[in-house]
């Protein structure tokens, strides 16, 4: 797909990334450095929770009974839900970088709204 041919909103996402890429970048070293193994990300999920706070979504921490998980509520008023629910684990993955683990963030919706 050539850029032209994307859609307002997509133009938008695009720019608001390249605006946003030294934050996301510094964002992305910060839990890199916490250096946590799978199923121990107690530093990197609480960053991620006292970040989502700090940008306005309501986060309930110990989620299901599990220190490191946490459910994070932002509202703008009625219309889709795009995340109801989000998962953070280090995936294990021996990837290309070191044998480094790789962060993964899953978002899904519940009821498909």
């Amino acid at each position: 797909m050539v850029i032209s041919d994307w859609t307002c909103a997509q133009r938008e996402a695009l720019q608001w990334l390249e605006e946003n890429r030294r934050a996301l970048s510094a964002d992305h070293q910060t839990i890199w450095n916490f250096h946590e193994p799978s199923w121990r990300e107690y530093r990197s999920s609480r960053w991620y929770m006292d970040r989502l706070e700090r940008e306005g979504f309501q986060v309930e921490r110990g989620t299901a009974g599990m220190p490191t998980a946490f459910r994070a509520r932002w509202s703008s008023g009625p219309g889709p839900v795009i995340a109801d629910g989000m998962l953070y684990v280090m995936s294990g993955y021996l990837g290309s970088l070191g044998g480094s683990n790789a962060n993964v963030l899953l978002a899904f919706s519940i009821d498909g709204k």
